[in-house]
């Protein structure tokens, strides 16, 4: 027993110490959406088993997917959507969410999304405390103080009204452990465990001074950990004497939420003073970890903390959304230039860094000049309060870059406008001044201010002003020029085999290569749009990786490689992710990732895989816009980039060498006419659990949403999509969208295909498939198109009746045989059907007042219709089926039949008489028409 109170005694002494954040790097952000939230203030966060999460506020439930928020809440346009808008506690099971409400409880069906209060009108007026899905799939819930025990039908198992003989008593939650076990908290009325052989409650010794257990946790020890309301955090071992052992803290405080993160395995533990952490040490005990640094930023008013499937933590916030801590992320640190402005009175505004060995950073401030952050205190000094730098006057008003090397301790320090290279020295906080470099720069004509200084492998020290290139070689105090004829230049860099490059905003990229024994090396090539090597010739920065090739950046915002051995030049602008912004910056780490800065973002990118991430304010950067040569890789390895109004430093890592991460894509709405299927009364469009969605015919603009659920690095994701037989390949959208959208679908079946990427752009080839079908409209439909088959036949049919009614071959104009009895042809009474009638009677009249001239064909036909040729033509062909000249040949010889009647006239002057010049050629005529000769025809009727 003494033993015991020793280590409980240990345990208070522990954890009464606070220790400061390590292990696994933490980040808080705020949630983004919260503008569209229904209130700010959130209650309850739930994740259900298909990864969303779902808000419960105040005035209604909010489901989010990373990117978009759908409320669900009574209104005056549904005004019994929930019973109740204020959401006290969430659970689900596979097929639905339970929501519990201050007053009642509701069931969401997850395939539909649909509402519908619950069934059992007994638990419809009480304020619903606590729901849990037990293993067995029972739903044990807590409304007021009663429990009702729901089979996954709905259907109600048991009801108890008290426990262990106690009645009255409110239900605070409802708990089952690890080993199954189901515990019940109350208020005031202490802890009890269920009892699945008995069906009943076992008690245990009362809790703290009020015996008022409020949420109990097990941790991955099997360590139970009990909140109360005012009686402060326990630890929990039910099978000992005394089962409960505090935690050390105010015992007065209400603890009512706990959880345990993954990473640095914490116990968080939520009060009504803001967040606790605990940790287990090597011995097994119980300390504090100081996390109150964490949200300096927020007013510390928490009401519920969880853990999602991804490790991360939420937490729930009165008036201020919700919040989440993630872990393992980039170390990303933010310097505080808030002194600076008190200063100087001006927001700083950063154009070079660099950090010494001692962790000092050395900062230019545009418009001020050199300043310094204290590692250890924060402490922001200017250059005017060091005497000895005060004493060079200007000389550090205006800096353009600063340099080391290896094997010195001093630091070049470029002046802008002059041609100025100062050394100084650092040596305890205090500085050694020389400028004898800028005493060597004078003796050289045209030159202007040194932009950058690079040391090479020979540790010859190289300057790029903005006239030209000079080197100090190894162990020399003389400056030789070198490379006048480059201007504009932009950076300097060496290669692996020692090659110099610079870039200029003008002429492109230069190679100096270097001479062993000449240290002023005259071998230089161009690298350019002349050349055919570059599409632009402004290049604004440069960087040589240890593989032997040479990044640059471009002003058109492009990301080119070239190989120093084969002088290959390649465009990796679409695989670093870049957008179109200028490249301000190029760094390589020492994992040998490339860091790229353009004005509003950095970008990671990874040159084996290709694995590419990027960090903007969102992330929690406070640089609002990155200036370019605002940069430095320090000794340490660490990463710098400032701008206006900001300093930020990234510790590189192997993140991005990690295999791809999952990245199935969830369809998580669908938008028509810019309304959501959820929207609608019965949603019997969109079947989320089966991924399959029914358009009507009417159906138009279509918006497909989707994400892949990942909370933490959804601004990182990027999705491909596209519709089997419309879209002819993936179409990659950009980081900002998630959805991709249809103006119409044609009817019938449509396979509607989307993948993402992890959080470092590896694509995951795991396609999600929406299968969609468009109904046909009425005159699709397979009956439609049969009345349009049946109608065309009876068309066709129609038409062709009514042009062999129109224009019979022969007509009474043409038979194609003449009756040899029948010789009364009264060829001008001739009927003829239709509005043509009159046409062809004028026509027939024509050609007889001219029957007997020879000359008389088409055009004068033509003429006396008042018509074209070519019209008479067409018109005549389609009345009768013959030309024109056998239309009047066909009347001619008809006028014969009837002459032949006359025995006494010859043939020929039959011939000579309907308009035929050669007697032989009407015979021929007329025996080709009716079948015999003139003479045979007069013969047969006699």
């Amino acid at each position: 027993m003494f033993s015991k109170h020793i280590r409980y005694s240990l345990l208070f002494l522990l954890a009464s110490i606070p220790l400061y954040l390590r292990a696994f790097p933490m980040t808080v952000t705020q949630l983004p959406v919260i503008d569209l939230l229904p209130s700010n203030t959130v209650q309850r966060i739930f994740q259900d088993r298909e990864g969303y999460l779902w808000f419960g506020t105040l005035d209604g439930l909010c489901r989010y997917d990373g990117y978009r928020i759908i409320s669900f809440r009574s209104d005056r346009n549904k005004p019994d959507l929930l019973t109740n808008n204020e959401i006290t506690c969430l659970a689900d099971n596979s097929n639905h969410l339970w929501i519990g409400t201050k007053q009642g409880l509701n069931i969401l069906d997850k395939k539909t999304c649909r509402i519908h209060h619950f069934h059992d009108e007994a638990i419809q007026k009480l304020e619903i405390k606590s729901i849990t899905v037990a293993s067995d799939n029972s739903i044990w819930t807590g409304a007021g103080n009663e429990i009702f025990r729901y089979n996954p039908d709905f259907s109600l198992r048991d009801h108890y009204n008290n426990l262990a003989g106690q009645e009255g008593m409110p239900i605070n939650s409802i708990y089952e452990d690890r080993d199954g076990e189901i515990w019940i908290l109350t208020w005031k009325g202490g802890l009890f465990r269920y009892d699945a052989a008995g069906n009943s409650f076992i008690p245990y010794p009362a809790i703290g001074t009020d015996n008022n257990p409020f949420q109990m946790f097990q941790d991955d020890r099997k360590q139970r950990w009990i909140g109360t309301w005012g009686n402060g955090l326990y630890l929990f071992s039910p099978g000992k004497e005394t089962p409960y052992t505090p935690v050390g803290t105010d015992e007065s405080v209400p603890f009512y939420s706990i959880v345990q993160d993954n990473d640095n395995k914490y116990i968080w533990a939520m009060s009504y003073w803001g967040l606790r952490a605990f940790e287990y040490t090597d011995s097994g005990a119980i300390r504090n970890v100081d996390v109150s640094g964490l949200f300096r930023e927020t007013n510390n008013l928490f009401s519920e903390i969880i853990k999602d499937r991804d490790g991360n933590l939420w937490i729930g916030a009165f008036s201020e959304g919700a919040f989440t801590v993630s872990f393992n992320r980039p170390v990303i640190r933010n310097y505080s230039l808030e002194e600076i402005k008190h200063k100087i009175g001006i927001n700083p505004s950063i154009t070079s860094v660099y950090e010494d060995k001692d962790g000092t950073v050395w900062l230019n401030l545009n418009r001020y000049g050199l300043c310094f952050i204290d590692p250890e205190t924060g402490r922001i000094r200017l250059h005017t309060e060091f005497p000895e730098l005060e004493r060079m006057g200007g000389t550090f008003n205006y800096v353009t870059c600063m340099t080391d090397f290896r094997d010195s301790e001093e630091v070049w320090i470029a002046k802008e406008s002059a041609p100025s290279v100062v050394s100084l020295t650092k040596n305890k906080r205090r500085f050694t001044v020389s400028d004898r470099i800028s005493r060597l720069m004078e003796q050289l004509p045209h030159y202007a201010s040194a932009l950058f200084v690079w040391e090479d492998s020979g540790k010859n020290r190289w300057i790029a002003s903005r006239l030209g290139v000079m080197i100090k070689p190894f162990g020399k105090d003389t400056l030789y020029s070198v490379g006048n004829e480059i201007r504009n230049i932009t950076g300097i860099t060496g290669d692996s085999d020692g090659n110099i490059w610079v870039g200029s905003a003008s002429s492109g990229l230069y190679k100096i290569a270097p001479s062993p024994n000449n240290p002023r090396p005259v071998r230089m090539t161009n690298y350019s749009k002349a050349t055919g090597h570059l599409k632009t010739n402004n290049i604004q920065t440069v960087c040589g990786d240890a593989d032997g090739n040479v990044w640059l950046g471009t002003k058109d915002g492009s990301i080119i490689t070239c190989n120093i051995r084969s002088e290959k030049f390649d465009d990796l602008s679409k695989s670093c992710a870049v957008t179109g912004e200028a490249i301000l910056n190029i760094l390589i780490d020492d994992y040998r990732n490339v860091w790229i800065s353009t004005h509003k973002k950095i970008i990671e990118y990874n040159p084996v895989n290709r694995a590419v991430t990027h960090y903007t304010p969102s992330d929690g950067l406070s640089v609002r816009s990155f200036l370019k040569d605002a940069c430095y890789k320090s000794k340490s390895g660490k990463l710098f980039f400032g701008g206006n109004r900001g300093l930020c430093s990234f510790t590189a890592s192997e993140r991005l060498s990690n295999p791809a991460g999952p990245g199935r894509v969830i369809i998580t709405n669908i938008r028509i006419q810019n309304a959501s299927v959820f929207d609608r009364e019965a949603n019997v469009r969109f079947n989320s659990s089966e991924n399959s969605l029914v358009l009507e015919p009417a159906d138009k603009n279509i918006e497909i949403e989707f994400s892949t659920l990942n909370y933490a690095a959804s601004s990182k994701i990027r999705y491909a999509y596209k519709i089997d037989g419309i879209d002819r390949d993936w179409i990659y959208a950009g980081n900002n969208r998630q959805f991709a959208s249809y103006s119409q679908l044609e009817k019938g079946h449509h396979l509607f295909r989307v993948k993402a990427t992890d959080e470092n752009g590896l694509w995951n080839e795991d396609e999600t498939v929406l299968n969609i079908y468009r109904k046909p409209a009425l005159y699709e439909t397979g009956w439609a198109y049969s009345a349009y088959a049946i109608l065309i036949l009876l068309t066709v049919f129609a038409v062709r009746k009514f042009n062999l009614n129109r224009v019979k071959p022969d007509n009474e104009v043409q038979s194609v045989r003449i009756d040899k009895s029948d010789v009364e042809i009264n060829i001008s009474t001739l009927k003829y059907p239709l509005p043509n009638e009159t046409f062809l009677e004028k026509s027939v009249q024509v050609i007889e007042q001219h029957l007997d001239e020879t000359e008389f064909g088409v055009n004068a036909l033509a003429k006396n219709l008042c018509m074209s040729q070519s019209t008479c033509f067409r018109k005549i062909k389609a009345l009768t089926g013959r030309s024109p000249v056998e239309f009047i040949r066909n009347i001619r010889l008809k006028h014969a039949c009837r002459m032949l009647k006359d025995k006494s006239s010859s043939i020929s002057d039959i011939a000579y008489s309907v308009g035929f010049s050669d007697p032989k050629y009407f015979t021929a005529c007329f025996k080709d028409e009716f079948g015999m000769t003139p003479t045979e025809y007069q013969r047969n009727n006699r």
